[in-house]
């Protein structure tokens, strides 16, 4: 019977959730009005693999010589950016994933 109870015990932890969450959310280019106006992302301004909260600055956009920050709208570790610096974006792109 100790070895039933083993092998239930090992089956209900693999069950369980790895350490790190697997949920990814995309950080989206917010709605600026640009009104076709390129939107650049100038600059990231967190390093990838950095923890960040909701509302800390994670970019710069530059529309029309006006310089905008990019906040985040999620929590966790910034783990991939999906556009370079100097690239332009469009509103509603998603342009870096946060591990949740």
């Amino acid at each position: 019977h100790a070895e039933s109870a083993e092998h239930l015990l090992f089956e209900s932890t693999n069950m369980t959730q790895p350490p790190f969450s697997s949920d990814i959310h995309l950080v989206k280019v917010p709605n600026l009005y640009s009104e076709g106006v390129p939107i650049k992302l100038m600059n990231w301004t967190t390093p990838i693999g950095s923890p960040v909260i909701v509302g800390e600055r994670i970019a710069e956009l530059l529309i029309d010589s006006i310089l905008f920050y990019l906040e985040s709208d999620g929590e966790g570790i910034l783990s991939k950016y999906l556009v370079p610096s100097g690239a332009i974006v469009k509103e509603g792109q998603a342009i870096a994933e946060i591990q949740m």
